[in-house]
């Protein structure tokens, strides 16, 4: 099964200028530049934050993204969404209007052939302390009002999206991407899949997704895959980035790597996707380590010394040929990799300018194979 997720990515950029205005910042500006939905809601208030919000909901996934992606050969998106598109807390800043556009592209996907799945990216509380989950350096999922209203939209979302309404485009439902096993105790996180399992089960016959909470692929030989946990879909997410020992390898060496863990992926014997993954072999990425963040290669990121020089990644005009070649051999390499699996998403569709992190940028500049049959180098398996 091969598919591409929709979004603006881990790249998030969020600020509190017009569009129009300049992304170079001092170090005065910075300190008030929000780092994720929740500060920009609670910065900008709820009518200037929804009505920027809503410019962006309006242009950046369109019609025409989702034809182009059926054009490339791809059969299934995965839209991530946040717990605030349905609910909030009383104390939250967000604004509510992305349920709409949700249904938008459900239907979207219905005219073009493509199939869709819905990942609750973030939970009251957030399960990881990401930026992407809504709130950074957030850890209070385990509070029981969070933890509560998490399982009634899940409930909200298995009971609208769940019925034959929507069977012939929604195929997979995932409950939750990210959980931090460093973070949360695993008995807590196994048992809220069990509960929200049960709940779907309910109103669905269809596919459970469950993400892996980075535990070793060998952990899941056992947990949901006793004989009354049916359909179940484990979702690992494989990034060759955020480490400095990733950082100092060569494109041969992500390959290898990329296979090793695959290989430890399908020694498990149940239904597993790569739920992401992305071109990328450097972690330049402007603000992909965070809003205000450098980056580890060239020590601007955690202080661990300089590895190398980010040339490229928010630039294709500097890329190197070799640069261009190791791009387009990794992302050919991961795609015979990962098809061994049951199906893959790249994350992401389109990015304002992060190409290593951008499938439309990739496959614009022929650094992404389309059709996804054409190859430029042997295959890896």
């Amino acid at each position: 099964m091969l598919m591409i997720t929709i979004t603006k990515s881990k790249l998030l950029e969020l600020r509190l200028e017009n569009q129009e205005a300049s992304t170079t910042r001092n170090k005065k500006s910075m300190a008030k530049t929000p780092v994720d939905e929740y500060n920009f809601c609670q910065q900008l208030g709820p009518h200037v934050a929804h009505e920027r919000l809503k410019k962006h909901w309006d242009t950046w996934i369109t019609e025409a993204d989702i034809a182009k992606i059926k054009s490339y050969g791809f059969n299934a998106v995965r839209l991530p969404i946040g717990y605030w598109a349905f609910a909030r807390l009383s104390d939250d800043p967000y604004v509510f209007g992305q349920e709409v556009y949700l249904d938008k592209t459900i239907q979207w996907c219905r005219v073009h052939g493509l199939k869709l799945w819905i990942d609750l990216h973030g939970i009251p509380g957030s399960q990881n302390g990401f930026d992407n989950s809504g709130r950074r350096d957030a850890y209070m999922w385990a509070n029981p009002q969070n933890y509560k209203l998490g399982l009634q939209v899940l409930q909200y979302i298995y009971d609208k999206y769940g019925g034959e309404e929507y069977a012939d485009v929604v195929i997979g439902y995932q409950n939750l991407n990210e959980p931090l096993h460093t973070r949360y105790e695993v008995p807590m996180i196994l048992e809220f899949d069990r509960i929200t399992y049960n709940m779907f089960r309910e109103k669905s016959g269809n596919y459970f997704v469950f993400h892996d909470a980075f535990l070793p692929p060998e952990f899941w030989n056992r947990p949901l895959d006793e004989p009354q946990y049916k359909d179940t879909v484990l979702d690992h997410h494989r990034y060759e980035v955020f480490d400095t020992a990733q950082l100092r390898e060569t494109v041969d060496d992500h390959i290898n790597s990329v296979k090793l863990i695959t290989e430890r992926f399908l020694s498990v014997p149940r239904i597993q996707v790569v739920g992401e993954w992305s071109a990328a072999m450097t972690d330049c990425a402007k603000w992909l380590n965070g809003v205000g963040r450098g980056a580890r290669l060239d020590n601007t990121f955690e202080g661990n010394g300089v590895i190398g020089q980010c040339r490229f990644s928010n630039d294709y005009s500097k890329m190197t040929e070799q640069d261009k070649i190791n791009t387009r051999r990794m992302v050919e390499a991961q795609l015979d990799i990962f098809n061994q699996t049951n199906g893959f998403f790249f994350w992401t569709w389109k990015t304002e300018n992060a190409i290593e992190w951008s499938m439309s940028l990739l496959a614009e500049h022929g650094l992404f194979p389309v059709p996804l049959t054409d190859r430029k180098y042997p295959r890896v398996v």
